[in-house]
């Protein structure tokens, strides 16, 4: 089982001529996921969230980071889709303008 979970990988898949999206796990060359069609989201936006941990006691540690969040957003902005989670604010940048020039998503 060890084994398996460290050749997991998870990663996010656009089929271009379906016109639809997927986060999946990448297994020995195998996908699991789910697709999603990309007609139910109008936005993608970048959202930064500070990020806490609990020490080994549950108590909250004085570390904090913020996490860049690259997301699909429906048309009333409550349905999300999490394309990237990372603490480089420059990757997450470049990811959205990347999506935004291949896809007709609105900035939010």
């Amino acid at each position: 089982m060890g084994v398996a979970v460290y050749f997991t990988r998870t990663k996010v898949q656009f089929d271009l001529n379906e016109q639809r999206v997927r986060t999946h796990n990448h297994l020995f060359g195998f996908r699991f996921g789910k697709w999603e069609p990309l007609s139910k989201f109008n936005f993608i936006t970048i959202r930064a969230r500070k990020v806490g941990y609990n020490n080994h006691r549950g108590m909250r540690a004085e570390i904090t980071e913020t996490r860049y969040e690259v997301m699909l957003l429906t048309g009333n902005k409550r349905g999300k889709y999490l394309l990237l989670s990372t603490e480089d604010e420059l990757r997450a940048r470049s990811t959205l303008n990347t999506i935004e020039e291949a896809f007709p998503f609105d900035i939010a």
